[in-house]
């Protein structure tokens, strides 16, 4: 039974759960948060995760960051990687309360084993020495870990190391092959990087017209760079052909 009234059709603490879930994906957020409540008030972790998010984000009524920031800790506490996330995110930012960089690289740890975009946000905290000290190789790792999610920020993140030769040796081909896949699935940065490669010949052949293709796929994308290029490329064929 339920420590408190249901909201509505909850007969149990699990189903308004599953309730408040379909009717938050349904963007009916101020009928989806009193269920998230509800759960969350009967020791349903999930819930008070989804309800940690919505205050956050003010979804559904009044935003409020700090007892969103409570609630994300305690669902973290409770072994939830999105709850886990989600206070990282709010102690980095210094959303509800103090900024705990320290304590946001920790629960992005925790996170990272099952959220590609923890992993992320945690190797570019290792990367540039934000709540601790410059941990190239670490960064390397933990991009690893998530572009093995699928995470795609961290496999351009990895890609760019890679070729650089960041945190380990230049591994220039494993960089062109994710930059590949990247911009087959549509990634702007992956399209120019790949471009980048190909006009250099840096670990497959050069080729100027791939190379050309790839950047206005890039700039098409959005990519500035990539814009860049194929206008300098152009002006470089014009002058070619007086």
């Amino acid at each position: 039974m339920l420590e408190r009234p249901a909201v509505e059709d909850c007969n149990t603490a699990e189903g308004c759960l599953e309730s408040a879930k379909a009717l938050y994906d349904a963007g009916k957020f101020d009928e989806a948060r009193p269920r998230f409540a509800t759960a969350c008030s009967n020791k349903l972790t999930p819930g008070c995760s989804k309800l940690g998010v919505m205050l956050r984000r003010g979804e559904g009524g009044a935003a409020d960051p700090k007892r969103a920031r409570e609630l994300l800790q305690q669902a973290c506490s409770a072994g939830d990687g999105e709850g886990c996330f989600y206070a990282a995110l709010m102690f980095q930012n210094g959303e509800g309360g103090d900024k705990l960089l320290p304590a946001a690289r920790e629960l992005y740890a925790k996170a990272c084993e099952a959220n590609g975009g923890a992993c992320f946000n945690l190797g570019l905290m290792y990367n540039s020495g934000e709540g601790g000290p410059e941990d190239p190789a670490q960064a390397r790792a933990t991009f690893l870990k998530g572009c093995h999610q699928n995470d795609r920020e961290s496999c351009n993140s990895l890609a760019s190391m890679l070729a650089r030769g960041d945190g380990g040796p230049v591994d220039q081909e494993h960089a062109n092959g994710l930059f590949r896949l990247l911009c087959e699935d549509g990634n702007a940065g992956g399209c120019f990087n790949l471009g980048l490669a190909t006009y250099k010949g840096a670990g497959i052949p050069a080729d100027r017209n791939r190379a050309r293709l790839l950047f206005q796929k890039a700039c098409t994308l959005g990519n500035e760079g990539g814009c860049y290029n194929v206008k300098v490329m152009d002006e470089e064929d014009g002058a070619a052909k007086q």
